[in-house]
């Protein structure tokens, strides 16, 4: 990986590929530059073999959200089985603050007018609920 220093941010940078896609990994700056890439792939790692956690965990927080209050069939909108609605979800960043707690950030396809998903996965290993952002 090729983390590079963002002054304006503070934080390193770096574009990698995870399962065949491109995302955005950033890590705070406090955290040693000799061990960016070890702990950035240890990170990913583990997200990786979470991956069915973290889709039932976006499933669990926002389909029924999505099916009650968003899907609008009249408008081009429709429902969604479970299956459909994670098909719609682009992991694309991901954060790391000094303490090694992640935050997960997915695209949704415009399902939710273009929010962003986002998980907070703590140092300790407990996964929060998937909530919108704006």
């Amino acid at each position: 990986m090729a983390f590079a220093y963002n002054l304006e941010l503070q934080r390193w940078e770096a574009h990698v590929e995870f399962q065949g896609e491109p995302i955005s990994v950033a890590l705070d700056e406090s955290l040693p530059e000799s061990e960016l890439d070890l702990i950035a792939a240890g990170l990913l790692g583990k997200i990786s073999g979470a991956w069915p956690q973290i889709e039932g965990n976006i499933a669990d927080s926002l389909h029924s959200t999505y099916n009650d209050s968003w899907a609008d069939p009249a408008q081009g909108a429709p429902r969604m089985n479970r299956t459909e609605f994670l098909a719609r979800m682009k992991f694309e960043a991901l954060e790391v603050d000094n303490h090694k707690s992640m935050t997960l950030y997915f695209s949704e396809s415009g399902l939710f007018s273009g929010h962003w998903i986002e998980i907070f996965w703590n140092a300790n290993g407990r996964m929060y609920p998937a909530n919108l952002m704006a």
